[in-house]
C-alpha cells in the first residue's frame, strides 16, 4: 500500500488523476469516483452495493455507496481524512502513464 502524496492536493491535474484509484478508507476499500479541486473534495465509491428505497420506502434497487471527503483545508493543508486514504491501486491510465517503457 502507498500513502497519498499531499502534494497532488495542491495541482488540480495530479487531483483528477486519482479517479479510478483504489484506496482504503477506515477499513474499507472504494474507489475515488470524482474530483472537486476547487471545494478540496473527493468523492468515494463504496466496492460493494447498498440497497435503495424507493419513495414509499420499499427496497428498491442496489447502488454503490457514495461519500464526500474534505481532503484539503483552505489554506491547501491536508485534512485528518487525506491522511487516513491509502492507496491499494491507481487508476488504469494511471498505471500506464507512469509504468516504465
Amino acid at each position: 500500500m502507498i500513502a497519498m502524496d499531499h502534494v497532488a492536493l495542491l495541482d488540480p491535474r495530479a487531483m483528477h488523476r486519482l479517479v479510478g484509484a483504489r484506496v482504503r478508507y477506515q477499513g474499507e476499500r472504494w474507489r475515488i469516483g470524482d474530483v472537486l479541486p476547487e471545494e478540496g473534495m473527493l468523492v468515494l465509491v463504496a466496492e460493494d452495493d447498498e440497497v435503495q428505497d424507493d419513495a414509499y420506502g420499499r427496497p428498491h434497487r442496489l447502488t454503490p455507496r457514495t461519500i464526500k471527503l474534505h481532503v484539503r483545508t483552505p489554506a491547501g493543508a491536508p485534512t485528518e481524512h487525506w491522511r487516513e486514504l491509502e492507496l491499494i491501486g491507481l487508476a488504469p491510465e494511471t498505471a500506464r502513464a507512469s509504468s516504465p517503457r
